[in-house]
């Protein structure tokens, strides 16, 4: 899905992590939706000021009938509105002023709970995973399961910058092992956005283990986690993880450069910020 041209070397991107509960009956939807609707606000309201480009969230924390506000109040950045249900297709949209009609992206692999194989056609499976390509790189988006089962499709193509995975799923821990794997694998970079209920909402990106001290002290990562898991928000937290991504030097500069302030990193400048209500 060609947008643009790649118009920037780095970019800022947020990812967020928010408490929210979604109906018991399919298709599942936000219940507290008047909440959950200030709290995307407020992340955005951080995105922005923080001069993000483009900002995830996470699977079905969306209501479509939002998005032409989001559009309207936030022309300046991308967001990955992480999903709603629409005519029993799981669909992830991708927010933006463009010219050109945006396709959004649809779920593949369904979930235990969204499976039609018990009764009857629950979740209609998409079968297209798009790349999008946009002023600000190059990425896919893999819907929660999508990610765990597809992201390994993508590791011979190094034109794509950013792999962004929208879930809400209590296993995170292996998705967190799969996007370690694949940035190990090819210079990229893999960004997870699940609810707070579960938690695991993180970045990953090859950076020097040198630096991983200072990601430690400021609270990202932890002390005994060697992975190239950058930052991380832990369970019940409601935070936006910000940093800078270097489109075009994605991996640990060899040999370090002497002189701090000429060495390319391929991450820089993260930060995670409160959602306040």
């Amino acid at each position: 899905m060609h947008i643009s041209e790649t118009q920037q070397e780095i970019v800022r991107v947020a990812v967020v992590q928010f408490c929210f509960e979604l109906t018991e009956s399919f298709p599942f939807a936000i219940k507290n939706k008047d909440e959950v609707k200030t709290k995307i606000s407020s992340a955005l309201d951080i995105a922005k000021a923080d001069g993000a480009n483009i900002v995830c969230f996470p699977e079905l924390c969306l209501r479509e009938e939002w998005i032409s506000e989001i559009k309207e109040e936030y022309p300046d950045m991308i967001v990955i509105g992480g999903g709603f249900y629409k005519d029993n297709k799981n669909l992830c949209p991708v927010i933006m002023e463009s010219d050109v009609d945006i396709p959004s992206q649809p779920k593949i692999t369904s979930s235990a709970s969204e499976s039609s194989g018990i009764m009857g056609t629950r979740m209609i499976p998409g079968d297209t995973v798009y790349r999008y390509e946009t002023q600000f790189g190059r990425f896919v988006i893999l819907i929660c399961r999508d990610f765990d089962n597809l992201v390994h499709y993508f590791r011979d193509m190094t034109d794509i910058d950013i792999i962004f995975c929208p879930c809400s799923n209590s296993a995170s821990e292996r998705f967190q092992k799969e996007a370690d794997i694949h940035v190990e694998k090819i210079p990229s970079y893999a960004l997870i956005a699940n609810t707070g209920l579960y938690g695991g909402t993180s970045i990953f990106g090859r950076l020097n283990r040198s630096y991983f001290g200072a990601l430690v002290d400021g609270g990202c990562k932890d002390a005994e986690d060697l992975t190239y898991k950058l930052c991380e928000v832990k369970k019940g937290r409601e935070e936006v993880i910000l940093a800078d991504f270097n489109l075009i030097h994605k991996s640990v500069q060899v040999p370090t450069h002497s002189d701090p302030n000429e060495e390319l990193i391929s991450v820089k400048n993260i930060q995670k910020n409160p959602i306040h209500m």
